[in-house]
């Protein structure tokens, strides 16, 4: 019971409870406190995001979750089988907060600008680091071995057969990308030390900051979010939702323009962000995520909704690489500057 686990451990007595997806908001003696479900309770991961979250409190941001008793050893509780982090919520502060007005992107921007110093102080995160390229060579790897095996299979389920279907197609998406970033980090001055320079968000969508205050914009940033990386990897993950959702349509442009213009007019790309913003997008994680969601699922109703988001993703292709012409003439620069695909510039 999430009451006993929470009184023996922190002496909080929840007065009510509310679930948002898998976290759970608890209300006591007029706090508010967050239980987030975690895969890993390790203390030093949990170090390292509350050294950030501490970073970007000490920079003024007044909307961070704070762990609960970070330095015990154990910094996890036990809910019916499942590891949970616990954090108080920032109480709601609007008294001279304007920048609770300002658009998603501005305020993303501003989130940035507070992590950017954080790695001079924390040299610890940096050897945490995995580069992107690495990371995508592993995932590639890991699928392809799963779609060998598929395909020397006689039986075949619907999903199956789409899948090695188009298994191929991705793959090429996948190995464009992990060819550009060569390409960039070769050629590009200053690259390396680029690259990696604030604290972002694990994925950043419009759900990632919380609300819990009805009427008023998400804005609590928790720290289990957080990563280190480049600012386009926040940028890419936004904007890639939007336009999975909305495809190549006026709102969808609309969208993404208002988020890139409002992000820019904080914080402008430079070239090497601009090539980075396109080759994280050229990087199908979308699919990766749903295809791996999918197979590694126990249960009846979540597979069937992964299978669903699949087969939507292998059915727009055409609408995604959109995305790229649609990036391509928002950064024209890039059209001379990058090594782009061939099937990309025979679109231009």
């Amino acid at each position: 019971m999430i009451e006993r686990a929470l009184f023996d451990r922190y002496g909080i007595y929840p007065e009510e409870i509310l679930s948002i997806g898998y976290d759970q908001i608890i209300f006591s003696e007029g706090k508010g406190y967050l239980l987030r479900p975690v895969k890993t309770n390790t203390k030093n991961a949990i170090d390292i995001k509350a050294n950030m979250a501490e970073w970007l409190m000490y920079q003024g941001d007044l909307d961070i979750a704070t762990f609960l008793n970070r330095d015990e050893k154990k910094v996890s509780i036990k809910v019916e089988g499942m590891d949970y982090v616990v954090f108080q919520l920032p109480e709601l502060q609007l008294n001279g907060r304007q920048e609770y007005s300002l658009p998603i992107g501005q305020r993303l921007a501003q989130f940035h600008h507070n992590g950017f110093t954080f790695s001079k102080y924390n040299k610890q995160v940096v050897q945490h680091i995995i580069p992107w390229k690495n990371r995508w060579e592993k995932r590639l790897d890991q699928l392809e071995k799963w779609y060998l095996t598929l395909i020397r299979e006689k039986e075949k389920s619907e999903m199956d057969k789409e899948f090695c279907m188009t298994y191929p197609y991705f793959m090429g998406l996948t190995e464009n990308a992990i060819q550009m970033m060569m390409d960039v980090s070769l050629d590009d001055e200053g690259f390396q030390q680029n690259l990696y320079n604030t604290i972002c968000h694990s994925r950043f969508q419009d759900h990632t900051w919380l609300t819990i205050e009805e009427g008023h914009p998400s804005r609590i940033k928790v720290p289990t979010d957080f990563t280190f990386d480049h600012i386009t990897r926040d940028i890419a993950e936004y904007i890639r939702t939007i336009w999975i959702e909305c495809g190549n349509s006026e709102k969808g442009q609309k969208q993404v323009d208002d988020f890139l213009n409002a992000y820019e007019s904080v914080y402008p790309l430079t070239l090497t962000d601009q090539k980075l913003l396109f080759i994280r997008l050229m990087f199908p994680i979308h699919y990766f995520k749903k295809v791996e969601f999918y197979y590694s699922s126990m249960v009846e109703n979540e597979k069937l909704k992964f299978k669903n988001d699949c087969f939507y993703i292998f059915q727009h292709t055409t609408e995604y690489e959109q995305f790229f012409v649609y990036l391509a003439n928002r950064y024209p620069s890039l059209k001379n500057n990058l090594s782009l695909p061939q099937w990309i510039k025979e679109t231009f």
